[in-house]
């Protein structure tokens, strides 16, 4: 009775674990980056005042 409840109680648990670990993958495309355009222009970074801009 131990026995099965152990395989019960270890399924449910690895279902779970399963479950948390397929929401961790991701398919699809993702861009991080601080800049803006002018009128459709190149993308300008921002700099600070006396900065060199380097693109």
């Amino acid at each position: 009775m131990k026995n099965a409840k152990t395989r019960i109680a270890t399924a449910i648990a690895a279902s779970f674990i399963a479950l948390s670990a397929n929401a961790v993958d991701f398919h699809g495309y993702a861009r991080s980056g601080i800049g803006w355009t002018s009128g459709g222009g190149e993308q300008t970074a921002f700099t600070v005042n006396g900065g060199q801009n380097i693109a």
